[in-house]
């Protein structure tokens, strides 16, 4: 199920017995508040609507998205529901919504180069709610012009939040089977499908989704913080209202349905019955806390558990209004005087901390990192992780969201003794160096830019491993001469021809070659000598627009797609001179591009509705720069 994207509702036949079921009062009197009026007072109306928007929030997870679930449940179907999405365009509480159903989802866009919290909640409900599968809408709006190294991308941002499934948003529908991109589904591109260029070269591509997404369904996520966002329908995670996380902690976001009656302490973690747990709570900034989440929040600090929050005010909630002096009590019970702006303070088995930084308080709290970079020396944007904790190891999810490379060594929070990298872009295993001391297991890492894998640590041996490669003490050797380039001619293309120079096609004077589309063939006659033992002979992109199909004497060696931009010809190399064929294939878009200022009988491509003009820029293709052999 999509998101939801109808409408507001606030009324249905039946709406004002589930209002006083739920809420205890009759709602009559107040109706006029609906229509904007005042009733009795400013406060005494707005808590009205708190009450109202609340139950038609609670109803709405209820009645339809548990009613839809009961139904799939009786049926025998999976479910998986944007629930209720991420415009929020219906009042209700996302987190309580997506707990509803059987897989939690979200979704991202291709414009979210940088992430969307919204696959946030998903995971957040999956993890509180108990659900094995955190779901997302995937690569919504993806366009022609976008290759697989730009969609993985978007990819690995997901995973470092824990979801571990994609719902692909969208193949459009392709009644024709000769027309190229052919339907553009009403304009949006919905590109991945078999009308692409890159279709036929993909599979690496999927592979690379399957191996991540089953490693992220290991074991149980490890995630440290869990970070009450309120109840106040409509409701979802905010970014300007979360504290500032510091560098190596995972979080979670919950509202108060699951906080009150899955939350419980065990020792000084915040349990839930499925077996996750976290080291502590977090409450948000501008939070709505009614007093049955502030009677809750006490218990778990007496009870043990590790507290952050600011001081609240009062309940929203009308039907908490004749409780005042009752969470006034707790309040002051916690939280002491109202002129005590920052503190610490020890209630019953537990610690409550406000005022401060998050970062000062688990300092305090002696909550470590879960994964801490030692030096802090290398320049980069961002690392992303995510960790998953299996009966006898734990896996961590890493991506370098970043245009430099990380080297660094980080300290992971286990007590396991080695470490190796299983790199999902080619099923390959190495070994990593690690040392184990009082705080964590510290690995050596380094990350090419783009680069995402797994880090599995364990007590297994990882000596028959080779050691990850960090591209020191590498030799490299460019291939020089012309290159014999073969561009289709039923694509438009001049046939063969000679690239002295590897060039951007964009660039070429031959408009057969400048708007070409599709796969073109550069052959090249090389002289190797064989690897020595323990050596692999690699063949190295400057610059690849955008996938590569690698052939050595015959043998297809791989598809190279992205980063580390490099194919590995030990097995295929023969002494003395060995034919080199690669497979370059681009995008679409240029030969639309192209198309758009021809005829119509003199087009290549057709596209309903149209989705390039002939001024629109073209997309880089090709080889450009140097190709190394690297031993």
């Amino acid at each position: 199920m999509d998101s939801h994207e109808a409408g507001a509702q606030n009324w249905t036949p039946g709406f004002e017995q589930e209002f006083l079921r739920r809420k205890g009062y009759d709602l009559f009197s107040y109706l006029p508040a609906m229509m904007g009026y005042i009733v009795g007072s400013v406060t005494e109306t707005d808590a009205f609507l708190y009450d109202l928007r609340r139950t038609v929030a609670d109803v709405i997870s209820d009645n339809y998205f548990g009613t839809l679930q009961t139904l799939c449940n009786k049926a025998g179907v999976d479910f998986t529901a944007q629930a209720t999405g991420n415009g929020l365009s219906l009042v209700a509480d996302n987190l309580q919504a997506k707990g509803r159903v059987q897989k939690p989802q979200g979704e991202f866009w291709a414009k979210h180069i940088h992430g969307s919290y919204d696959i946030k909640e998903a995971s957040s409900a999956a993890h509180i709610y108990g659900k094995r599968i955190a779901s997302a809408e995937a690569y919504t709006d993806a366009k022609f012009s976008q290759s697989l190294a730009e969609l993985k991308n978007l990819a690995d941002f997901a995973y470092a939040a824990q979801v571990n499934e994609f719902v692909v948003c969208a193949s459009a529908y392709q009644p024709w089977l000769d027309k190229y991109p052919g339907s553009t589904g009403g304009g949006r591109h919905y590109c991945l499908n078999r009308n692409n260029t890159y279709w036929e070269y993909s599979r690496p591509f999927w592979d690379y989704q399957a191996r991540c997404a089953g490693l992220m369904r290991k074991g149980m996520p490890v995630v440290d913080l869990c970070i009450y966002v309120g109840q106040n329908p409509p409701v979802k995670l905010l970014t300007y209202r979360l504290p500032e996380i510091p560098e190596g902690y995972d979080w979670d976001v919950c509202t108060s349905e699951a906080l009150t009656t899955r939350m419980s302490t065990h020792g000084s973690k915040i349990a839930l019955p499925d077996g996750m747990c976290y080291k502590m709570l977090v409450v948000q900034r501008n939070n709505d806390m009614p007093l049955h989440v502030l009677r809750h929040i006490a218990q778990l600090i007496e009870q043990g558990g590790v507290v952050y929050a600011p001081r609240p005010d009062s309940s929203a909630s009308l039907k908490d209004k004749v409780d005042s002096v009752e969470y006034k009590k707790i309040v002051d019970q916690l939280w002491g005087k109202e002129d005590v702006v920052s503190g610490k303070r020890s209630v019953g088995k537990g610690t409550l901390y406000w005022g401060m930084s998050l970062a000062e308080a688990l300092r305090q709290a002696g909550i470590r990192p879960d994964m801490g970079i030692v030096s802090g020396n290398t320049p980069t944007d961002k690392v992303y992780f995510a960790h998953r904790r299996l009966a006898d190891a734990d896996v961590y999810f890493v991506d370098n969201h970043s245009q430099r490379s990380f080297k660094d060594e980080v300290v992971l929070r286990t007590s396991l003794s080695n470490a190796s990298y299983w790199d999902p872009v080619t099923g390959k295993r190495y070994r990593l160096q690690a040392r184990l001391v009082a705080e964590g297991l510290h690995v050596n890492i380094t990350l090419l830019p783009g680069e995402s894998g797994f880090i599995v640590v364990s007590d297994d041996s990882q000596e028959e491993l080779m050691l990850k490669p960090t591209r020191e003490n590498e030799r490299l050797e460019a291939i020089k001469g012309d290159w014999q380039v073969y561009f289709d001619p039923r694509w438009g293309g001049p046939g063969e021809v000679v690239f002295p120079v590897l060039t951007d096609w964009t660039k070429h004077a031959d408009s057969g070659i400048r708007y070409y589309s599709g796969t073109a063939v550069y052959r090249k006659k090389i002289n190797l000598g064989k690897a020595a033992a323990n050596e692999e002979i690699i063949l190295r992109f400057d610059s690849l627009n955008s996938i590569g199909r690698v052939w050595l004497n015959g043998q297809e060696v791989s598809t190279v797609w992205c980063t580390p931009w490099e194919a590995n010809l030990t097995p295929f190399v023969k002494n003395g001179e060995n034919k080199l064929e690669i497979e370059v294939v681009n995008s679409l878009m240029n030969r639309m591009i192209g198309d758009a200022s021809l005829p119509e009988s003199k087009r290549l491509t057709y596209s309903y509705p149209e989705i390039a003009k002939s001024t629109d820029g073209l997309v880089p293709s090709g080889i450009t720069g140097e190709v190394w052999l690297v031993r």
